[in-house]
């Protein structure tokens, strides 16, 4: 199966939509360009703009090219700044730890060989919202504000098995079956590392929590009410004092709803 195939793949695995390979798209409106990093590793990767940084992170199976819907949208909001993780789009894959923390910190990394300065406001989707909870937490002096979409939140996993039994054996299969090696490494270190960090340090930063309100016929009943009260949780993470539900959207809230998604991210850069 090619990578093609396997765009937004990481939307069905979260949200079990099953719509692998639709939402798959032509050109990409992200300019982006490929560069080398001190460690020889290639990376795909954008930056445009002036001012302050607003930085993008994908879910898990997407490439930089998943915020092409959002991109020219904020486009002269700030500087934006955007890579494909490794083994995603043009990226080289690794063999390092693909834990939250070590993929918070890689993501500092390249931005401090790219010269992008914090504060920064930190863009993530699903799996990508995870990934920037922890950045905020590693780094809470360096950031200035969290936009999070449909955000994978830490017990997602451990909930999923105990409570929504049939939607992760479903997830197991494909894992096993349909996954590329590097969405393996992501989804298999997914809890590693979080029993290590302080929830309650990000608590201080302004997060705008936006969520999905459209699910699929399979994932009413046990997953929905799991996801529903994981999206409560993330109140008491983030400090944030609501939720707000995207109208007449699914997982991907960037494709459904950009419009709304920009002028969210647009507020958090202001």
């Amino acid at each position: 199966m090619n990578e093609r195939r396997f765009r937004h793949l990481g939307g069905w695995v979260w949200s079990l939509t099953g719509v692998l390979g639709l939402l798959a798209s032509g050109c990409s409106s992200v300019p982006t360009q490929v560069s080398t990093r001190p460690d020889g590793a290639r990376v795909e990767r954008a930056t445009e703009g002036t001012g302050a940084a607003i930085v993008f992170q994908a879910g898990l199976g997407d490439g930089l090219d998943s915020w092409s819907p959002v991109w020219a949208k904020v486009a002269g909001v700030g500087r934006l700044v955007g890579y494909s993780r490794p083994g995603y789009g043009r990226s080289d894959s690794t063999r390092r730890p693909r834990d939250p923390c070590s993929i918070a910190r890689e993501l500092h990394a390249l931005l401090a060989e790219l010269d992008v300065r914090p504060p920064y406001v930190l863009v993530g989707h699903s799996l990508g919202g995870l990934y920037q909870w922890v950045f905020a937490v590693l780094y809470p002096q360096d950031v200035k504000a969290l936009v999070l979409l449909d955000p994978t939140h830490p017990d997602h996993w451990s909930r999923l098995q105990r409570e929504a039994g049939s939607s992760a054996t479903a997830l197991r299969g494909m894992r096993a079956t349909l996954f590329t090696a590097t969405m393996r490494s992501e989804f298999d270190a997914q809890l590693e590392c979080l029993d290590t960090i302080d929830r309650s340090r990000a608590r201080s930063i302004p997060t705008r929590l936006l969520v999905r309100t459209e699910y699929q016929l399979f994932e009413l009943g046990a997953f929905r009410s799991m996801v529903e009260s994981l999206q409560h949780d993330w109140l008491s993470l983030v400090g944030a004092d609501r939720i707000e539900r995207v109208s007449g959207a699914a997982h991907y809230l960037h494709r459904d709803r950009p419009d709304t998604v920009a002028a969210a991210i647009r507020e958090s850069a202001r």
